[in-house]
């Protein structure tokens, strides 16, 4: 019987390690996608700037975007609501972040929901 607690708290511990470390490398990351980004408030957007993508990208991007805008370099979202992870079970509840810049090209996405149990 004591191996079996002390078998448990291990698997907690190791648990918690991971999901320390976890936190702790995505912090990282959003550290390192923002670090020695250029200042861009000074920019504007042009329509002329779309003319040569897709007509379908033009068209959202005139629909979307004024002339003379500001650039939007950096984004940082956050958001909450409820999945469903299969037809046959109910909705659980999700939040997540998202992160993303405009200058490096790059996208950091994390979720919080329960764990996903296969019945």
């Amino acid at each position: 019987m004591a191996t079996r607690s002390i078998s448990i708290k291990i698997l907690l511990l190791s648990l918690v390690i991971g999901k320390i470390n976890l936190e702790l490398k995505f912090k990282k990351r959003v550290t390192e996608l923002f670090a020695n980004l250029e200042n861009i408030s000074n920019k504007n957007y042009a329509v002329k700037q779309s003319d040569r993508l897709l007509e379908l990208v033009h068209r959202y991007f005139r629909y979307v975007l004024k002339n003379g805008q500001p650039y939007i370099g950096d984004i940082r979202l956050t958001q909450s609501g409820f999945l469903k992870s299969d037809f046959k079970r109910g909705f659980i509840k999700i939040s997540g972040e998202q992160y993303l810049s405009v200058q490096k090209l790059q996208f950091i996405w994390k979720d919080k929901t329960s764990i996903f149990l296969q019945v």
